[in-house]
């Protein structure tokens, strides 16, 4: 199913709504656009957090304004052009699923701008500036210090918070086969939310994708394995609380297998550690 607009149905649980977090100091379309312009075109005041071959995040403060989050990609091109056009390409699946988040209150940071910027001026083509949510760890480093310290207690309190997260996602109509732990973080005010959501789509549906609504869990139990290993049994616990999400279905169930599988595999080949773990559906 390809990804296209969520409908505005609200939360599959109204008897439990999210609590509403304050909204980012307000930012007018030039400030966020200038912000955007200014990383591209290299301003030194930009601070680097991550650079790959065709995407940059940066964070950059806002003259007499807050820091955000500039997200750039460089997709020129014909092909760049038909990704857009299909809302296929990574900036329009994140654009996506950070503006249907952030109509729910979901557990994301908000989206403050997009814009297509001028190749002949800019070195990139794409630009999202995102709210900063600061300082943050993610949650696996959390799990793995937990689950080494032992401190089984937090660290339960920790699996209801990114099962309640994944369920929100869903709830949302947002299935996304980048779920891992990384992605999902704890800045200071102690909640959770995700990011990068390049391979997010968003569903009318979110029962009907079922291969890829099973991709997501999978993702999110493989990676959860790896940052408890040894202590499998620590997985299992979690699995309880994320199984129901599955509804059930044998298809979900089985791509999720799949995906656990095949990561465990990758780990042996790229770091020599053989960790045997099934999910016990």
């Amino acid at each position: 199913m390809s990804a296209r607009p969520c409908t505005s149905e609200k939360r599959a649980d109204p008897s439990a709504p999210r609590s509403r977090r304050p909204a980012p100091a307000a930012l007018d379309r030039d400030a966020t656009l200038s912000a955007a312009s200014a990383v591209s075109r290299g301003d030194e005041r930009a601070e680097v957090l991550q650079i790959r071959v065709d995407v940059l995040t940066a964070r950059y403060r806002i003259d007499g304004g807050p820091s955000v989050i500039v997200k750039l990609w460089n997709r020129p091109g014909w092909r760049g052009w038909l990704r857009r056009a299909t809302r296929s390409a990574p900036f329009s699946r994140e654009s996506i699923a950070l503006r249907r988040l952030g109509d729910l209150n979901g557990p994301a940071p908000r989206l403050l701008g997009s814009f297509l910027l001028d190749r002949r001026s800019h070195r990139h083509t794409e630009a999202l500036v995102i709210e900063d949510l600061g300082p943050a760890r993610d949650a696996f480093d959390v799990v793995a210090e937990l689950a080494g310290d032992r401190a089984d207690a937090a660290l339960a309190d920790v699996d209801d918070a990114l099962a309640r997260l994944t369920a929100d996602m869903l709830d949302a109509g947002i299935v996304d086969d980048d779920h891992r732990l990384t992605n999902m973080i704890r800045p200071a005010d102690g909640r959770w939310y995700r990011i990068d959501f390049e391979h997010a789509r968003c569903m009318r549906s979110p029962a009907r994708p079922r291969r890829r609504r099973g991709i997501m869990l999978g993702r999110l139990m493989g990676t959860y394995v790896f940052a408890v290993q040894p202590r499998l049994e620590l997985a299992d616990r979690f699995f309880e609380r994320v199984r129901g999400l599955a509804g059930g279905d044998r298809r979900v169930r089985a791509a999720a297998s799949e995906i656990v599988a095949g990561m465990l595999e990758q780990q042996v080949r790229t770091n020599n550690v053989r960790t045997t773990y099934e999910l016990p559906w």
